[in-house]
């Protein structure tokens, strides 16, 4: 049993878009792939409390926030709340039309950035513009940056045992977006004081960054 690798959402980087192309929002939830019966995430890992019958296909789960759907989803206990066939969007080649909002044939990087602040000032995550003729995916969503000091050096496990694993922040901890370079040369406690520039998609309630990630050592300040 395998996972449709076809399926992958590529990054926006700003360019102009040609083809069927379908603009739909994004929802920041838990993704689902449904293989001959079997209720899987991405990591082929079993997810639990989902309707019964779905068709084999690829989904995304939505309950109020990221946080209160994978609570769901990840509880084997019988207890636990059910996912509500409402709260399922189908995102592969049946996309939910829940989901759509709108078709084009070009679009510049003025139109998706509209759309995008459009999207993100009535409080969705962001879009996904699909080619309907390729299946080509790109995510389109708003990202922030900012300058923290690091308080604290995670050693490396795995692949990356005697080297950087993670700096830790007040805004948690930041372990992706660095090179295997870097991991080595930054893997010191010199560095704890140093300051950083994260990237981030958003911050949690308790004051989190959500999906952080490295830009570089901010050497010109102290």
């Amino acid at each position: 049993m395998t996972l449709n690798k076809k399926f992958k959402i590529k990054k926006y980087k700003g360019e102009t878009l040609n083809g069927a192309l379908l603009v739909t929002l994004k929802i920041d939830g838990v993704r689902l792939h449904v293989i001959d019966g079997a209720y899987l995430s991405r990591a082929q890992k079993p997810l639990y409390n989902l309707p019964k019958g779905l068709e084999d296909g690829i989904y995304e789960i939505y309950r109020k926030n990221f946080k209160e759907t994978i609570s769901v989803v990840r509880a084997c206990k019988s207890d636990r709340k059910k996912i509500l066939k409402e709260e399922v969007y189908r995102i592969d080649s049946k996309i939910d039309p829940r989901l759509v909002i709108e078709e084009y044939g070009v679009l510049s990087p003025e139109d998706i950035k509209e759309m995008l602040d459009s999207v993100v000032d009535a409080g969705g995550e962001g879009l996904v513009i699909v080619d309907k003729n390729t299946y080509t995916r790109w995510k389109v969503k708003k990202s922030y940056t900012t300058d923290v000091r690091v308080e604290g050096i995670i050693p490396g496990k795995g692949k990356y045992v005697g080297m950087l694993g993670a700096f830790k922040t007040n805004i948690g901890n930041v372990g992706t977006g660095l090179t295997d370079v870097q991991r080595v040369c930054y893997y010191t406690e010199d560095m704890i004081g140093q300051i950083i520039e994260v990237g981030y998609m958003e911050k949690t309630e308790a004051g989190k960054a959500r999906h952080p990630r490295f830009i570089r050592h901010r050497e010109d300040k102290t």
